[in-house]
Parts: structure tokens; C-alpha cells; sequence
């Protein structure tokens, strides 16, 4: 009996782990970030380039809107005060609902600041799936205070007791 114990804790813990490596792969397949440390830093707010790749130009921003405060959820930018992910996979799991809904909606623009092209870091993509389409670089910040205070209210995470 200990054994049949034994064994389906570490079955668990081994899918766990693999499940929770899939996630935080899928998430980084999107797109890829860079902290901005040289930038002025507004308390608050958290200034990053995102990189996302789009078969328009002019789409690329609005595609970039939904990825930064994606990343700031469920990746965090790493060499920022915000490195670890808003949400943790547990509490991606337990509410995944809510937040995929939360993403897809344009409720999530409302935790966007400043949005620029870096014209040193747009690309046209010559081939592969984008072939004629562009990896385009934006400047973006991402309100964190009021996106944490957001989740908070709306009791996605916890801070505090």
C-alpha cells in the first residue's frame, strides 16, 4: 500500500512538473522581452521592449498591447524589479478562465502606458511562417501597481492579509 502511495505521488509530482514546464514554455514561445534599465523609471510602471512577430507592421502593436501584460503575468521580465510572473502556474490553474478571458479582452490595455515602434529592433522576416512579415520591436510599459491591485480586487491573487 505504501508503495502504491509512493509511486502515485511521484507519478503526480513528475506531471506537475512537466505540465508546469510546458506552460512557462508555450508563454515564451510568444514572444521575448528585455527590461529597460536605462529608461526613467516612473513608480509603478514597468518599462520593457517586447519583441513580437506579425504579418503586419501596424498590427504588431496591438499583438504587443496583449503580450506585455501577458508577460508581466505569467513570465515576468527578468533583470527588472518584476523578474518572477504576477501569477504563479497554480493560480494561473485554479483561474485560468478568468485570466484567458482577461487577455483576450481589451480590458488589458487599460495596464498599458507609453507604446513606441524601436525601429533598431523591427525586422522584416524574409522567411519561415512570417515570411514577408515583420518581427517587430516595441517600447511598451506596463502599469503594475493597478494590475496588481486589478487582480487583487478581482481575487486572482493575494497579497498581503
Amino acid at each position: 500500500m505504501k508503495k502504491t502511495i509512493l509511486t502515485f505521488l511521484f507519478l503526480f509530482g513528475l506531471f506537475y512538473s512537466k505540465a508546469q514546464e510546458r506552460f512557462t514554455q508555450e508563454v515564451s514561445a510568444e514572444y521575448s522581452v528585455e527590461y529597460c534599465d536605462d529608461c526613467n523609471i516612473e513608480p509603478g510602471v514597468v518599462p520593457f521592449t517586447i519583441t513580437v512577430k506579425h504579418r503586419k507592421e501596424e498590427n504588431a502593436m496591438e499583438k504587443a498591447k496583449y503580450a506585455a501584460v501577458k508577460a508581466v503575468l505569467l513570465k515576468g521580465i527578468p533583470g527588472s524589479p518584476v523578474s518572477q510572473p504576477l501569477i504563479s502556474y497554480t493560480q494561473y490553474e485554479q483561474k485560468k478562465e478568468w485570466i484567458d478571458k482577461f487577455l483576450d479582452s481589451k480590458e488589458c490595455h487599460n495596464f498599458i502606458g507609453k507604446t513606441q515602434v524601436n525601429p533598431e529592433k523591427t525586422v522584416k522576416i524574409k522567411s519561415g511562417l512570417f515570411k514577408n512579415g515583420f518581427e517587430a520591436g516595441i517600447n511598451v510599459e506596463v502599469m503594475y501597481d493597478n494590475l496588481k491591485r486589478f487582480l487583487t480586487q478581482n481575487k486572482v491573487i493575494k497579497f498581503g492579509l
